[in-house]
């Protein structure tokens, strides 16, 4: 998730501000300008979950397995930035809300790793109810407040290993007897 995340940032901001997933720190140098993605809440989406087994099928088509409906997990994290001045950070928190609020999903081309294989995850940008509020998240964290915002993503992980079909039959005799 953090490098598909990182890529989608990336493009849009200056060469010299990371992206970085790790909390926000109480002695943290303000010069350093920096976009920070901070985890805070993993949950299962149980919205709109399948319960039926889903069918694997082939390039031709034919259905060659079945497997566990996948589950959908939704992350919340806190968006901040930091800079040398209010100013500064408010600029970069502004280039990271333009790059995410234009996406539903993630663009196929910064998924990474497990999320490759999935196809796509959803993006709430400046959710309306966050998870936590920040003025909660700030003193928990031992940090002075600062501007944010809450992004969510909700990606599908695969629920199990494909169990095999086998293949039908090549032929069928039938037969009948007589009474």
């Amino acid at each position: 998730m953090n490098a598909s995340l990182r890529a989608l940032l990336a493009a849009a901001l200056p060469q010299t501000v990371p992206v970085r997933f790790d909390p926000p720190a109480p002695a943290e140098p303000a010069a350093e300008r920096t976009v920070r993605l901070f985890l805070y809440d993993l949950r299962e989406d149980t919205r709109g979950r399948l319960a039926d087994w889903q069918d694997v099928h082939d390039g031709a088509g034919r259905i060659v397995g079945r497997r566990r409906p996948d589950r959908r997990y939704e992350l919340s994290y806190l968006v901040t930035c930091t800079g040398a001045t209010v100013e500064e950070e408010h600029e970069l928190l502004g280039t990271a809300l333009t790059a995410l609020h234009g996406h539903d999903f993630l663009p196929p081309d910064v998924l990474a790793g497990g999320l490759a294989g999935t196809g796509r995850a959803g993006l709430t940008v400046a959710a309306p109810e966050p998870r936590v509020e920040p003025h909660e998240l700030w003193p928990a964290l031992g940090v002075p407040p600062r501007l944010g915002f809450d992004l969510r993503v909700t990606a599908a992980v695969p629920a199990g290993p494909v169990l095999e079909v086998p293949a039908p039959p090549s032929t069928v005799r039938l037969s009948s007897a007589s009474s």
